[in-house]
């Protein structure tokens, strides 16, 4: 009788490793975990710390160009015989101009409902043992829809930051900005913060 009860818990072990086995193996396109070059030159900072910077520099939201600004008259220049001041440092980074096509209300809310699940998905991808699965699929899924609108400059962008081989499905996108840079028919022009180019 005890034997029987043994042969059973060993057939129930052998089973549980088969399941194992056979899942890894046919259980689809999994992510690898991350490697050690995923981690090189990451400095290490707070989980929070990496999420704001995320949205520092890939949440940079395009907007539409102001009509030009009157430009103010030029200052007279100061007499030659009073001390020189220190010249004051501005800022010399100018927005970057993109061109992108309108979308519709409910095209931009369905893109926007993808983006606002792509966006925490790339920096839940930074943790350790998770992948870019939300942030690929968001993604892929605007680029595939709305290839000219905004949203696709913005998912290509955060795209473009994941490393090449944990992209999974994207593999496949074309994801070369350069055609935003160049106004098109149907395009307008929109400003982007140089922080948010990469």
């Amino acid at each position: 009788m005890d034997i029987f009860w043994l042969k059973a818990a060993g057939i129930a072990v052998v089973g549980l490793i088969l399941l194992v086995v056979g899942a890894q193996f046919f259980g689809g396109d999994h992510e690898s975990s991350p490697t050690e070059s995923d981690w090189a030159g990451m400095e290490t900072k707070s989980f929070t710390r990496q999420v704001e910077e995320d949205r520092e520099r890939l949440g940079v939201e395009p907007k539409p160009i102001d009509p030009p600004v009157q430009e103010e008259p030029p200052q007279p220049l100061p007499d030659p015989g009073t001390p020189a001041q220190p010249a004051e440092f501005a800022d010399s980074s100018e927005p970057t101009i993109i061109y992108v096509k309108p979308m519709q209300d409910f095209e931009e809310l369905n893109a926007q409902r993808l983006w606002n699940t792509a966006m925490p998905g790339r920096s839940i991808g930074r943790l350790p043992m998770t992948g870019y699965n939300l942030a690929v699929k968001g993604c892929s899924e605007i680029i595939q829809r709305w290839p000219d609108s905004k949203y696709a400059f913005m998912a290509m962008r955060l795209l473009n930051d994941i490393p090449e081989h944990r992209r999974g499905q994207a593999r496949s996108l074309d994801i070369d900005m350069n055609r935003f840079y160049q106004e098109r028919p149907g395009t307008q022009p929109m400003e982007v913060e140089e922080s948010g180019r990469r």
